[in-house]
């Protein structure tokens, strides 16, 4: 017997009751009545949504309520005349700056993103995107991931705090398809750009006093630009200027100029000068008169020697051959001579006076041995 609309069947004949009442051939007219009660409440089911329909199917639905389904079959792709919805249309107000296109593209600020996340905007106080952890009192480290998928390569850069290091912005690679991210560079909460590794590292000075220097992480080399002069310094000691006007001083390049020793015969080196005008580097040995090479390089030397009888010097390179000879045979009177050369030299080789003939000396004024590494 029929209890709702879906229990009716589509063979009429199969129909002889309605909600308990009779409706077959010969029924009493009463039993009509309450067949058609029953179909009208059955209807009403049906309107109400108390009763589902089995296959409903429609060539058009004009709908003025609201529309609700368990479930949804089809992709919706034959759906036409649908407005494209917006945030605020959704009942989301003030986020119609944010759009999804087709291809799944995210624009916030655009309305035509061109990437799987598009964030734009022309204001000059706006901030375009921020990425924060969860825990801000406490914040650790947040990262952005560029590039290419996990396991593909890529980078990223991220805001990190260890150890207190606040606000520090650190730049990520991966090696390879390692998934495993290696710190190349960082901007510490000072302001300074250290590549990891050993490469550069920037720090700006004052406004009242401009500076920029760069050096390794660990500052065993820099130069360093102020006022228009360029530095260079190792181990954290300036070791040579260029100043605004071109001037380059260099004031650890090895130098010394000796002078003073007393009259020396032949045989002898000049030893023991009393008056060492400067040493720089302490290349230069007054005990024995030499100078050696610290380095390997072009060296300047010269000697001025004198007197009122024949005499000759030579300047030696390790005790054997000569590079400057002066010799003076029966002068006038007494009489001072130079020699000066520019000369190779091999780190540890070294260079003294020698008397070979006669007496010379070396005046605390006039004369003297001078050596200066040109470079």
């Amino acid at each position: 017997m029929a209890n709702t609309i879906r229990d009716y069947s589509a063979t009429a004949a199969s129909n002889t009751a309605v909600d308990g009442a009779d409706i077959s051939e010969g029924c009493s007219p009463a039993g009509i009545n309450d067949a058609i009660r029953g179909v009208m409440a059955d209807l009403k089911d049906v309107s109400t949504g108390a009763v589902a329909l089995e296959s409903p199917a429609a060539d058009s639905l004009t709908v003025t309520g609201n529309v609700g389904a368990a479930t949804f079959s089809g992709d919706g792709s034959a759906l036409t005349g649908i407005p494209t919805p917006t945030l605020t249309s959704l009942g989301i107000a003030n986020h119609d700056d944010i759009t999804v296109d087709g291809s799944g593209n995210v624009g916030i600020g655009t309305s035509s993103p061109t990437n799987k996340l598009h964030a734009f905007s022309l204001s000059s106080t706006a901030t375009v995107a921020k990425f924060a952890a969860n825990n801000y009192a406490n914040a650790g480290t947040t990262y952005v991931e560029i590039g290419t998928q996990y396991g593909d390569g890529g980078s990223r850069i991220g805001n990190i705090n260890p150890s207190g290091n606040l606000g520090t912005l650190v730049f990520e690679t991966m090696t390879g398809t390692s998934g495993v991210f290696a710190e190349r560079a960082r901007i510490d909460s000072s302001g300074n750009l250290i590549k990891v590794g050993g490469v550069i590292k920037g720090e700006r000075g004052t406004a009242s006093a401009p500076a920029y220097s760069f050096s390794d992480d660990t500052d065993t080399g820099m130069f360093n630009i102020a006022n228009a002069d360029l530095g260079f310094s190792v181990g954290g000691t300036e070791r040579m200027r260029i100043d605004s006007s071109g001037r380059v001083t260099m004031p650890y390049q090895p130098s010394f100029r000796a002078g003073g020793a007393p009259s020396v015969s032949a045989g002898n080196v000049y030893v023991n000068y009393p008056t060492i005008e400067h040493n720089i580097g302490n290349h230069f040995n007054a005990t024995n008169g030499r100078f050696t090479a610290p380095i390997t390089g072009r060296y300047l030397f010269t000697v001025t020697v004198g007197n009122n009888s024949s005499f000759g010097v030579d300047l030696r390179i390790n005790g054997g051959s000569t590079i400057i000879r002066i010799e003076v045979i029966n002068p006038p009177g007494f009489t001072w001579q130079t020699g000066a050369i520019i000369k190779q030299l091999t780190a540890n080789d070294y260079v003294d006076a020698y008397t070979f003939t006669g007496t010379a000396s070396i005046g605390v004024g006039a004369g003297g041995f001078h050596g200066h590494l040109l470079g």
